[in-house]
């Protein structure tokens, strides 16, 4: 071997083809990432509903909700009429509209509230066992606001919920807090009857 061949330099054919591939890739990643950026920025900006009729919020168990309007029948009747749902007699027997729990340590009232109980009544006349719960009824203002019933210093016995049997019947309390000025109230009751409701006026 001669001194011309041992200090001739090795030439790299493949390294300029290897940085062009690396900034290939590196300008296609650049790119995803504005596009991405992009969309992001898009769907930010973009409302996703232009309107809503949902004016709804949460307080401490009870959940006062703007009604909205639904598809349902509504069957109006005063407070000493009774509905029937294929069977299911329901009917209001008592009201209280002073009450409040034997302990308010635990309870705490807002001074613009107040505490009202009915007592619902079932009878199934049907043949065929009925399920019933306390969750099936709202009590509705005349703003169409509705309040969800309360279970923390509710009045006893409460009506809760079950499987009624045929000729069978069973009574119990849902308690709610409303409005210390609401007084034109009414008990609405939406159970699994297609697009059937009853709503009882408590005037």
């Amino acid at each position: 071997m001669n001194q011309a061949e041992v200090t001739q330099p090795v030439q790299k054919s493949g390294s300029n083809k290897t940085i062009f591939i690396v900034l290939a890739i590196a300008i296609i990643l650049f790119i995803c990432f504005c596009c991405g950026l992009f969309m992001a920025t898009m769907m930010l900006v973009t409302p996703t509903s232009t309107t809503t009729n949902d004016d709804t919020f949460e307080t401490f168990g009870v959940d006062e909700n703007k009604s909205e309007p639904d598809n349902k029948s509504v069957e109006y009747l005063d407070f000493d009429e009774t509905a029937n749902f294929d069977g299911l007699e329901i009917s209001i027997t008592d009201v209280d509209t002073e009450y409040m729990p034997e302990e308010t340590t635990y309870y705490y009232l807002a001074p613009d509230k107040r505490y009202f109980a009915v007592e619902v009544f079932f009878v199934n006349r049907s043949d065929e066992p009925v399920y019933y719960s306390d969750f099936d009824f709202k009590m509705k203002d005349s703003d169409d606001y509705s309040f969800l019933n309360i279970y923390s210093g509710a009045k006893q016995p409460t009506l809760s919920s079950g499987t009624l049997p045929t000729g069978q019947m069973i009574r119990g309390w849902i308690t709610y807090e409303v409005p210390l000025e609401d007084t034109d109230l009414s008990l609405v009751y939406s159970g699994d009857y297609g697009n059937r409701s009853v709503e009882f006026s408590l005037r």
